[in-house]
């Protein structure tokens, strides 16, 4: 057997949207986004923990604004969850533009959750310009990482509380709304 005639193996699809996704300038997007997020959460006085469980809860950026916004100035907490779901409408169209390009005759039902799920603005942007190049075979998994970028860098629970911490450290109290500033951070 020559050389040549061995190819390098072939990472997997999920691995190559995880990738494509680190490539992307979504990704700095994010990384800023969720330092304001940490700002809000500090300023109107929500825990560190209940930012991780709010971050792993709750999927896009604006529907997190949204609830930090409402609980933070006293809204109830029906009210702010019947605003956030209402937010998450805004995907739909999204995710119906998606799924003939992830879908193919043997396609199941359950193979689609986790992609529509996960459907953000963000990765419907990445996935219409990067899925015409993935094998259709491919293009579920291949999205599965393309989406779950965020799962590895603004939703891990590490990420969140450095977000946090950055923007309590670096920019202190911005909205100036009287609360206590605290910064766990050297020199500060």
């Amino acid at each position: 057997m020559s050389a040549d005639s061995v190819s390098p193996p072939m990472r997997s699809p999920f691995l190559q949207g995880l990738a494509a996704a680190f490539r992307s300038v979504f990704a700095y997007v994010l990384f800023g986004t969720f330092v304001g997020i940490g700002a809000l959460g500090h300023d109107f006085g929500f825990s560190i923990w209940w930012m991780v469980l709010s971050s792993a809860l709750i999927w896009a950026a604006p529907a997190q604004v949204i609830l930090l916004s409402a609980l933070g100035t006293g809204v109830g907490v029906i009210e702010a969850a019947i605003a956030v779901t209402l937010s998450g409408v805004r995907l739909l169209p999204m995710v119906v533009a998606l799924l003939p390009m992830l879908r193919t005759e043997k396609t199941r039902t359950r193979d689609l959750l986790l992609p529509t799920h996960f459907t953000a603005i963000s990765m419907w942007v990445e996935s219409l310009r990067l899925l015409p190049a993935v094998p259709r075979e491919q293009r579920i998994a291949f999205c599965n990482g393309l989406s779950n970028r965020g799962r590895f860098d603004r939703n891990s629970a590490r990420q969140v509380v450095v977000n946090f911490q950055f923007a309590v450290c670096f920019f202190g109290n911005p909205f100036g709304n009287g609360l206590q500033t605290s910064c766990a951070c050297q020199g500060c």
